[in-house]
């Protein structure tokens, strides 16, 4: 799924909580509790969905700005090996990026501000817009808001491709981070993530400077968790009259629930642990019923921090560093049995987050790499399958790479497509 702020994802778990980075002052919040707290931002209520509040300058980059920009990402990352330096973004214009505030809801329905990133071309005409929904993270300012190269994985690729390539570009943080005020993530919870991509789209059209840089159009892009971002917002896009031309997904995870399966299984990777940790630690926040308590849910040597790491406090690589390396060891026996059961309220849930039942009138294009090592190809296979059905739905198999160069590759493909329109 993502996200290198990453120094070391082969660690293995040692069941200890690192010190939280200086910079996340973060609010904790009780974990089951679905009530708001000191966190609940005064200027939005229950009439204020999709208000703007602000926009802050974060840059203006000229096109070779822009060239100057990628590059500084890229140059960590494949320095050590995460992506691969074999992408051209095909930079024409220079941007002007602001990150944006805005009011959307919760889980629960509460008002709250969120935060994302606009970006919009330096040219003379209007533009369609991409609305790019990230993968995921762990981490609050590891997020698309934040231009820091050294903070953050999955967001100056789209940014430059997308708005350097003369797209306008929203690219919502979603609940969790940025500065948004929400405590946590809401992790693969369909309607929260349409509910915020929607209201910044909203808000962005609340803005004199997105209103004379766009035409109307809008085009949505998703990578991994942010494949089933991109599709619940469509269905809610496309009932409330948005003109959606298109929607490109590259390793999307469409239906959590055989994911998270296959999760179960796995041994020795405590990479692909946190994906399953996260989804229950995040699943009992939102619902409640998941478990009892942490003694009874996890193993001695993990119930006392479990919660904590996935506070949005921690980096990527500072969960891993302390995860178990399989669901197995993570959880006590009666309830890893529990997670094995189709039955149980938490396989009900994940049931519940699938995307595959959404049927749009505008094309689909979905990028899955054949031997991808997060999200099996054969599920990818499977929900284009379902998905087939009734959507104008291609799927494209993409070969020789893993999941995050996948995506790295795949989004100048999305472009392309999307000029075709």
């Amino acid at each position: 799924m993502m996200s290198p702020v990453i120094a070391a994802v082969w660690l293995t778990g040692c069941g200890t909580v690192p010190a939280a980075p200086e910079r996340a002052d973060v609010e904790h919040a009780d974990a089951a509790s679905a009530q708001r707290g000191p966190w609940h931002h005064p200027e939005c209520d229950e009439g204020s969905r999709g208000e703007l509040l602000d926009l802050d300058l974060l840059a203006v980059y000229s096109r070779w700005g822009l060239e100057r920009y990628y590059d500084s990402w890229l140059n960590g990352l494949s320095a050590l090996g995460y992506i691969d330096d074999v992408v051209d973004p095909q930079v024409q214009n220079g941007a002007t990026v602001w990150e944006m505030k805005y009011c959307t809801v919760d889980f629960d329905g509460s008002p709250i501000e969120a935060t994302g990133m606009m970006a919009l071309p330096i040219a003379w005409w209007p533009t369609s817009t991409v609305l790019y929904s990230h993968g995921t993270s762990v981490y609050r300012y590891d997020t698309v808001s934040n231009p820091d190269v050294d903070e953050t994985f999955d967001g100056p690729t789209p940014m430059v491709i997308f708005a350097g390539g003369g797209y306008a570009y929203l690219a919502p943080d979603l609940t969790g981070f940025g500065d948004g005020d929400s405590p946590y993530h809401r992790y693969f919870h369909r309607d929260t993530a349409a509910d915020n991509t929607m209201d910044m789209l909203i808000a962005a059209e609340d803005s004199i400077l997105y209103r004379l840089a766009t035409d109307g159009r809008v085009f949505s892009a998703g990578f991994s968790q942010g494949g089933q971002t991109a599709l619940a917002f469509g269905a809610e896009a496309e009932a409330l009259g948005v003109d959606l031309q298109a929607t490109a997904m590259v390793g999307g995870v469409l239906d959590p629930e055989p994911w998270f399966d296959w999760l179960l299984d796995l041994e020795d990777s405590s990479y692909l642990t946190l994906y399953g940790a996260d989804l229950v630690v995040n699943y009992e926040r939102i619902y409640g019923d998941v478990y009892d308590d942490t003694d009874d849910a996890f193993s001695a040597t993990y119930a006392d921090d479990v919660e904590a790491l996935f506070d949005m406090s921690y980096t990527y690589v500072e969960v891993v560093d302390a995860m178990a390396p399989s669901m197995a060891e993570l959880t006590t026996p009666d309830f890893y049995a529990e997670l094995d059961d189709p039955d149980s309220t938490m396989r009900q849930h994940l049931r519940d987050n699938a995307v595959t039942d959404v049927c749009l009138s505008s094309p689909i294009q979905a990028w899955h790499m054949i031997d991808d090592d997060e999200v099996p190809f054969e599920l990818g296979a499977a929900w284009a399958s379902e998905l087939e059905g009734c959507n104008d739905y291609t799927f494209t198999e993409w070969e020789d790479t893993d999941h995050l160069n996948t995506w790295h590759q795949v989004l100048p493909q999305m472009r392309d497509w999307f000029d075709t329109f």
